[in-house]
């Protein structure tokens, strides 16, 4: 090669970083995208209906317990009156007959626990709300919160949820229960409730709590979610144009050239 085409240098440094970054963005490309795809969907799971899609059945066998209570994801199990199991899932609620098969019942929810009323009528916790059967089997939904717990007090039940404590008496009626509230409100008072530790806070940034608020924070996750699916997909343009121009530079440097010869 002649004076008047000096070849371009390049520093290893620059290029080791480069190579780097390339070599680390390729592998980790798939990741990328399912997290950030997964992300929006677990964001949106009831408006996009995820929990509907059957997908083929694998994992558990039916002589594996616990691998079956893992797979219902098993919250509560109660007895009626006939003898008949009662099964509160994440999935909804299942009845098994004595000795039958347990099958889905007429409620899909979210469920946390059961509880039965002093009129033997049966209430369900769920995420979506405070659910009571009536006497013709069919349930229905009394309050709209997030309940997690369901305590029998005599002929009625407590219901707590994250929003309070709910009284509901024996006719299926449910009451706001303040004489629970009032004491945790007097040991915040006093300095006696948990702290909001580091750990918490951590965790409320990582899922945007902290930023949007609970009713909120699929905005958080939507744009990181929407970024990582952005850069994952760009950069897989990105790197297959670079490969491309590769081949193209190497292509034309082994073409002989015209002015400085061979």
């Amino acid at each position: 090669m002649g004076a008047g085409c000096p070849r371009p240098q390049q520093g290893k440094t620059s290029m080791s970083l480069r190579k780097l970054h390339t070599w680390v963005s390729v592998v980790l490309i798939v990741p990328f995208l399912i997290v950030g795809g997964t992300a929006i969907l677990i964001a949106h799971h009831g408006s996009l209906g995820t929990g509907r899609v059957h997908l083929p059945r694998f994992g558990a066998t039916a002589a594996d317990a616990q691998g079956l209570a893992h797979r219902y994801e098993l919250r509560a199990v109660a007895q009626d009156d006939d003898g008949a199991l009662l099964y509160a899932t994440k999935y909804g609620l299942m009845r098994a007959e004595p000795g039958g098969t347990a099958r889905s019942a007429d409620l899909r929810a979210d469920l946390r626990d059961l509880a039965r009323l002093g009129s033997g009528r049966w209430l369900a916790a769920a995420r979506e709300g405070l659910y009571l059967r009536g006497t013709d089997g069919t349930w229905r939904r009394l309050v709209q919160e997030d309940f997690k717990a369901l305590t029998v007090q005599g002929d009625q039940v407590l219901a707590s949820s994250e929003a309070g404590v709910w009284r509901i008496d024996a006719a299926g009626t449910p009451r706001r229960a303040p004489d629970f509230a009032a004491p945790l409100a007097a040991g915040m008072a006093a300095g006696e409730a948990p702290p909001y530790t580091l750990e918490k806070l951590v965790m409320d940034l990582h899922t945007g709590k902290a930023i949007f608020g609970a009713a909120r924070e699929w905005i958080w996750i939507d744009a990181l979610g929407g970024a990582m699916l952005i850069l994952g997909l760009s950069g897989i343009v990105v790197w297959r144009r670079a490969a491309a121009a590769r081949a193209r530079q190497a292509e034309a440097a082994a073409r002989p050239d015209p002015v400085c010869g061979a």
